[in-house]
Formats: structure tokens, C-alpha cells, sequence
């Protein structure tokens, strides 16, 4: 089901996104909202903020389109899926495999075509208060400048057919992506 039917809807989600990232303790370093689903990469700062961004969000988005569009019931189809990134190698394949999701799907020939992704805040600096720059982006490059040509050459290579499906197995299996090491004795990530 299309959870998007128009800008209005893109700006309404955006914003209480947005909100609900601030007041969880939720960094986006990424996003694509895409007619029937978003992708997001994220930082959650606290033990729980991921898990009440989303709700909140999900639950103030369906009251909006509920009453805009007079219909009942729930917008998104079960709960969120996710998966922990633990490389810096996989975390700039999740940032690629957001912002050009809507290339891979035929929306548009190139990413900076699509206005409803990340991918002008990194690629031409464009200002976006969803965002919270990564240590990684950062990494990039000196200045703004640098670290935009950078992401833009990076984004036109794509992603390896590998990557894809690492990405795409870890996200529907819940699973790590990356070579997190779990210790025997405690079950914590070492």
C-alpha cells in the first residue's frame, strides 16, 4: 500500500520524523522515503531510542493519513525491521544502499533526481535538519566541498552485487552486517 500520495504526506512524515528523532534520542544519517516504504540509517543514542522514534512516528503518521484520506486502520504493514552495522566498510555500502534505492527501483536515472532522500545534503551540501552528520561522512574529506565529491563519486559506482545482498539477507533476517564478534561467556559484543 502506497503510505505516500503526494508532497504534502513526504513533508508531513519529514517532520514528524524529525521530531520524533529529537525527542527519542534518535540520529538519521540517512533516508529515502519511497511511495509504499522508507529506509533509514541511524544512530540511537539511548537503550531505547529507536524502538520509541518509530512508534511514535508511526503512530502520529497514521492519524494524519487516516483522517486526510478518510480511511482506518494501520499505514505500515508490522513492525520495523532493522540491523546493526558494525563496519565502517558496511556502514558506507547502508549509506550508498539508501540514497540510491531510488535508482535501483526505476524511480530515476540518477539520485540527485529524487527529492525525498539524503542524498543532496551529502552530494551538494544541501541543508537538512533531519540530518546529524556521522564521524564516517565526516571522515570523507577536510571541508564540505571535499566530502560532497567524494560522495559523489562513491554513489556513481553503485554498490556491488555483493553488498546488495549482504545488505538485503541482514536487514530481512535481523542479523548483523559487519564481522561483530560476540563474547561466549556474556553475549556481549566485544
Amino acid at each position: 500500500m502506497d503510505i505516500f500520495h503526494g508532497e504534502a504526506d513526504y513533508q508531513v512524515f519529514s517532520t514528524l520524523l524529525c521530531d520524533a528523532a529529537t525527542r527519542s534520542g534518535m540520529e538519521i544519517h540517512a533516508y529515502a522515503f519511497m511511495r509504499n516504504h522508507i529506509h533509514l540509517l541511524v544512530t540511537p543514542r539511548r537503550k531505547r531510542s529507536l524502538e520509541k522514534a518509530m512508534h511514535l512516528v508511526g503512530f502520529q503518521y497514521a492519524r494524519y493519513f487516516n483522517a486526510r484520506y478518510q480511511r482506518t486502520g494501520p499505514v505500515f504493514e508490522g513492525r520495523y525491521r532493522t540491523t546493526v552495522v558494525d563496519t565502517d566498510r558496511y556502514w558506507y555500502a547502508c549509506l550508498r544502499y539508501v540514497e540510491l534505492n531510488p535508482v535501483r527501483a526505476g524511480i530515476v536515472s540518477t539520485p540527485d533526481a529524487y527529492a525525498w532522500t539524503s542524498y543532496a545534503a551529502h552530494a551538494f551540501n544541501e541543508a537538512d535538519v533531519l540530518l546529524t552528520p556521522h564521524r564516517l561522512f565526516l571522515a570523507l574529506g577536510a571541508c564540505a566541498a571535499e566530502r560532497a565529491a567524494c560522495w559523489r563519486q562513491v554513489c556513481g559506482e553503485g554498490l556491488s552485487n555483493e553488498d546488495l545482498s549482504a545488505i538485503r539477507y541482514a536487514v530481512h533476517s535481523g542479523g548483523v552486517l559487519g564481522t561483530l564478534i560476540l563474547d561466549d561467556e556474556n553475549g556481549e559484543a566485544q
